[in-house]
């Protein structure tokens, strides 16, 4: 890299940084809400665990430590952005799939601005070139898995979701969520969706509790 090309970059990062005031939470690069390439170095331990008879689940990470800590900014801090480099560190860190990308919705009393795993899915379809479907909603009956443990997911309602859109044949779905902690959801919407007929071998989250396995 020449000279002035480096100078060029960084006066152009120092001009994003003025419009954009942040920074990488890892490299503290300005005008980067999260490098992909950080986030990717996140991922050094992938996991692939079943958590339904059909139904296997690719995670990034175990949820604690930084990785947690990126969740919580992406939710709960205003971090939006984030979720989309997040989800492309997941589309480089497990091998490309032919499929629809269905992220979990949110709940319908949320008051959050964004769907954290609708930005997720969408940065793991800009790393894998396939379709995101917003096909899942909730009832109305079921209240928000973030007030209630362990044991209250597990105990979610079998029809907690209805399916609200069609999906191509023969096209399989990969169900995308932030953090599995039981599995209860994700297998809840898998269920919906299979008795549309839409085949759903796997899911894929940011990271996986470790409350999961009890």
């Amino acid at each position: 890299m020449s000279y002035f090309t480096f100078m060029f970059r960084r006066i152009a990062q120092f001009i994003e940084h003025c419009f954009w005031p942040t920074e990488c939470p890892m490299c503290g690069r300005i005008g980067s809400v999260g490098c992909v390439s950080c986030l990717q170095s996140l991922l050094c331990h992938p996991l692939q665990l079943a958590i339904g008879k059909d139904l296997q689940l690719f995670s990034g990470a175990l949820h604690k430590d930084i990785c947690r800590d990126m969740v919580l900014k992406l939710k709960y801090a205003g971090w939006g952005q984030l979720g989309i480099s997040m989800g492309r560190a997941l589309g480089k860190t497990f091998s490309r799939i032919p499929c629809c990308l269905v992220p979990i919705p949110l709940h319908k009393k949320s008051t959050r601005p964004w769907n954290q795993a609708a930005l997720l899915a969408r940065g793991i379809a800009q790393e894998w070139n396939v379709p995101v479907l917003y096909g899942l909603e909730w009832r109305r009956h079921v209240s928000a898995q973030t007030s209630g443990g362990s044991e209250a997911r597990r105990s979610m309602a079998s029809d907690a979701f209805v399916v609200t859109c069609p999906f191509p044949e023969a096209m399989p779905v990969i169900l995308v969520d932030d953090v599995c902690t039981t599995g209860t959801t994700l297998r809840r919407g898998a269920s919906a969706l299979k008795r549309k007929g839409v085949k759903v071998p796997y899911a894929i989250t940011w990271s996986t509790s470790l409350r999961f396995s009890r």
